[in-house]
């Protein structure tokens, strides 16, 4: 035991001497001066930290811990602290408090127990805890404030007082030079994104083709008309009734032909306004309307055809003057024209898909008594109708052909031509419905009219195209296709944006080469193109 029975405070901590030999000095009481080995230091004062200690109450602490432990084991045993303990505390334990006070920090019950355990049965004992009470609590009061300071601190807050790890800064400072290389290509980019939508606007103009197709388009859907009021051919026509999309049999097609698209497409003469056109019809006999409409001269023969409604001198004929064509518009000889501007080029194809026929598929108890003749196709197969248009056609369709279908015996390839009289294509499409050329057999009709636009040097392909589905359904559709002849048809930007889209091409491909070898010389060929060529590359 000690020589005195002195006080012991938290900052001055009696050691008990248990042996006999005297103590350096000549006292048995004596301040240890034993520092904290580095590695016990930074866990120890987490542990006093939590439980509210001062650093000097710690470093008394472990002067009296180390005093005991003779071996530097760092270890003492639990008779060793309950004398330190009873000593430290000028008071003895009974085996109820010092069994309560270990219970609480020697979990592992392996009967030593270390530095930090020891500070945890030191803060266990009540004289401490009544002295220091105050102090623990506003201690751990303050840390656990600075703790929530500093959990709602931000990361520039952290790195200005805490400082940031190196590899931290060079992987921020890579990443801000890479995104400082984007940015600094981004307006590059922009230029090549906006050259090159520039180039293909100059190019291809598509105002200017829209327009011509939607010309067509309208003139065709509105202009060709059948159905007239007034009795056709003898009574000019007066408005008429239905147009294309009016066409739902066969008797419908070939009069929206005769008399709408052959009357607007094969063009003959100058148009001429309404009343005069009127007043010429009644000086026309019926022999001389109806030869214009295709009758052969043999079906001709009765005289009662030569009658007139005005006999005589007609007041509307070129010796009264009737408009001519304006000098040199249509040239010599006359270049066939379609809406004034655009030449028929060939003039105009007529084929049609035609299926075959054969025996339908009848059964026994209603086949042969509901339907007695032939079926197209393969019957009654479902190979044969999901080709059967059963739904409207989209604009792909419309250029589509099966060859496989065409051509087929009574449903040849016809072709108007350009330098046909209206009489004459009249009288090819009266030969045509009186053959039945386009009959139950016919699945798609396409008429395709070529014309070129010499005023903007501008080729389109017009198809005209009727889907006939089993169900007796007719869809029609005008599909207008326009292009230029010449991609460098006369515009500076044609020339300025292609020139300016390739020298963005090659910077951007010299650019590239040179971050490519770059990359091999850093980590070799092998491993430069498989660091280079990253999907994200790719796709850049």
């Amino acid at each position: 035991m000690a020589d005195g029975d002195r006080e012991m405070t938290t900052v001055d901590i009696k050691v008990a001497d248990n042996t006999d030999s005297p103590q350096p000095g000549g006292s048995s009481s004596c301040r240890m001066n034993a520092e904290i080995p580095s590695d016990v230091l930074k866990s120890a004062m987490k542990k006093a930290k939590r439980l509210g200690m001062k650093e000097a109450d710690v470093s008394m602490c472990w002067q009296g811990f180390h005093r005991l432990d003779s071996d530097n084991s760092g270890f003492i045993s639990m008779g060793e602290l309950r004398t330190l303990l009873e000593n430290a505390h000028n008071a003895e334990l009974s085996e109820e408090e010092f069994a309560e006070i270990t219970f609480q920090f020697d979990t592992n019950s392996d009967g030593s127990v270390d530095f930090e355990e020891f500070l945890e049965a030191f803060c266990q004992m009540p004289e401490y805890r009544a002295a220091n009470m105050e102090q623990m609590i506003e201690r751990m009061a303050k840390d656990t404030q600075f703790d929530m300071n500093e959990s709602q601190r931000g990361p520039e807050y952290k790195a200005y007082h805490g400082g940031v790890p190196v590899g931290s800064v060079k992987n921020w400072l890579e990443a801000e030079l890479e995104l400082m290389e984007s940015c600094m290509m981004f307006p590059w980019t922009v230029l090549i994104v906006c050259s090159f939508v520039l180039a293909v606007y100059y190019h291809e103009r598509v105002e200017i083709l829209f327009a011509q197709d939607e010309a067509i388009r309208y003139d065709i859907s509105e202009n060709a008309n059948f159905a007239f009021a007034g009795i056709t051919p003898f009574q000019n026509g007066r408005i008429g009734l239905k147009n294309l999309y009016d066409v739902n049999t066969v008797a419908d097609f070939f009069s929206w032909m005769n008399l709408g698209l052959v009357s607007i497409f094969f063009s003959e003469s100058w148009d001429i306004s309404e009343t005069r056109v009127n007043t010429i019809a009644k000086c026309t006999s019926a022999r001389q309307i109806l030869k214009e409409f295709g009758l052969k001269d043999s079906a001709l023969q009765s005289s009662s055809l030569d009658r007139k409604e005005f006999e005589g001198d007609c007041p509307e004929s070129q010796a009264h003057g009737l408009p001519q064509d304006p000098p040199g518009w249509f040239g010599t000889p006359r270049t066939p024209t379609y809406l004034t501007y655009n030449s028929v080029v060939g003039g105009l194809r007529m084929r049609q898909e035609r299926l075959d026929t054969v025996e339908c598929s009848k059964s026994d108890t209603y086949g042969g008594k509901l339907h007695g003749g032939e079926c197209i196709g393969h019957g009654r197969e479902p190979s044969a109708w999901a080709q059967g248009y059963w739904l409207k056609p989209d604009s792909r369709a419309s250029v589509q052909f099966d060859p496989a279908l065409a051509d087929k015996p009574g449903g040849e390839t016809v072709y108007l031509l350009s330098g046909q009289s209206q009489a004459e294509v009249r009288g090819i499409l009266r030969d045509l419905e009186d053959r039945v050329w386009m009959g139950p057999y016919t699945k798609k009709v396409e008429l395709l009219m070529p014309t070129y636009n010499p005023h903007i040097d501008a080729f389109t392909a017009t198809y005209i195209v009727i889907f006939i589905n089993p169900s007796g359904h007719y869809w029609r559709r005008v599909y207008p296709v326009s292009f230029w002849l010449n991609p460098y048809h006369g515009w500076w930007g044609c020339y300025a944006f292609d020139i300016l889209w390739v020298i963005l091409v090659f910077k951007m491909i010299f650019e590239e080469g040179r971050d490519l070898v770059k990359a091999w010389r850093e980590w070799g060929i092998v491993a430069g193109s498989i660091g280079y060529f990253t999907l994200s590359n790719c796709v850049d």
